[in-house]
């Protein structure tokens, strides 16, 4: 087998690196260090070692081509991954077979010709003042609403335990067929998170009212300048999905309450 490794860019413990390396030798798994996505396409997984964002950008690259990804937590909060650091003796069981694969939605996102894809959520919100900014909200041709906020987030599932649910939004099971809206801070009472079908495309207009800025941020690592009238169409893609391997027996709430109530 072979497995191509990702990490933090930022640093990860060496020592705990070093005994991943170690256990997949011992499984004779062949391993790279991942440089370019070419690579990717003779690997029989990935893992992906750091944080949520390490996990969420790996996923995102290897679900162009079909390769599932193995999260093993060297961040804080690691609520993608599917092995903890002390737990790496559980990757003997990727050689087995006795593993899982939790395929989780992709969503597309064009802003005039350029398209992006994102595995968390994509945000418009403004800029660095203090200063909210007038959006329309569409779902399908429909308009919804126009509001004055600090910005909107559209999330998958995967995404309503990130951005959105820190901003009030609720929490989905990954395997519910949603996409969640949630607001960042309305002027109003009646803005109030919402679930839809993904099967819906959402339009989000920025209006600049207020000489204000405004961003487009895919996933909390892509970030684009909006311009008066610009629209973001975003819906969820049926050609990519985001493969996680989970090798332990732990369903979603499971991991809910091990990462959010403990």
């Amino acid at each position: 087998m072979k497995t191509i490794i990702f990490k933090n860019p930022d640093g990860v413990d060496e020592n705990k690196l070093e005994k991943i390396l170690k256990k997949l030798k011992e499984e004779n798994i062949d391993f790279l260090f991942f440089e370019n996505e070419e690579e990717i396409k003779g690997a029989d997984f990935c893992i992906a070692f750091g944080g949520d964002g390490t996990i969420i950008h790996a996923a995102k690259i290897c679900a162009k081509y079909n390769t599932a990804v193995l999260g093993i937590n060297g961040g804080h909060f690691g609520y993608t991954a599917g092995l903890e650091c002390d737990e790496i003796e559980l990757l003997s069981e990727i050689s087995k077979g006795n593993y899982f694969i939790d395929k989780r939605a992709v969503l597309e996102v064009g802003l005039g010709d350029k398209k992006y894809y994102c595995v968390n959520d994509a945000v418009v919100s403004k800029g660095a003042l203090s200063r909210m900014i007038d959006i329309s909200l569409f779902i399908g041709q429909k308009e919804v609403t126009k509001t004055s906020s600090d910005g909107i987030i559209v999330s998958t599932p995967t995404g309503s335990t990130a951005y959105s649910l820190s901003a009030g939004g609720p929490i989905l099971d990954p395997s519910v067929n949603g996409i969640v809206i949630t607001y960042i801070c309305s002027h109003s009472l009646y803005d109030r998170p919402i679930v839809i079908n993904d099967n819906e495309e959402i339009k989000i207009k920025f209006i600049d009212k207020r000489n204000s800025e405004s961003f487009l941020t895919i996933d909390g690592e892509t970030s684009v300048k909006l311009k008066d009238n610009d629209i973001v169409k975003i819906k969820k893609t049926d050609t990519l999905s985001a493969d996680l391997i989970r090798i332990k027996h732990e369903n979603f709430l499971d991991k809910l309450n091990k990462k959010f109530l403990n």
